[in-house]
């Protein structure tokens, strides 16, 4: 990758990163999807087979996504 294309798209990463990054509380919040799945029927909810509260956000963004993205989007070897 181009050392100008490269400097975009850590920029882009950074500005879309940002709040996950560097908010110091770390709060992950699934109130929301908790919500919707409270207000889905028992089939929907067996078709759709999915359960946000035993999801650690926490380590998913940290240790899923973003070395997901360094590893695909930006192309980098993780050590």
């Amino acid at each position: 990758m181009k050392s100008k294309k490269k400097a975009e798209l850590i920029l882009h990463m950074a500005q879309l990163y940002w709040p996950y990054a560097f908010y110091g509380g770390r709060q992950f919040d699934n109130r929301n999807t908790q919500k919707m799945m409270e207000e889905m029927s028992f089939e929907e909810m067996r078709d759709f087979g999915f359960n946000a509260r035993g999801i650690n956000w926490e380590h998913y963004i940290v240790d899923v996504h973003i070395p997901g993205l360094r590893r695909h989007v930006m192309r980098e070897r993780l050590v």
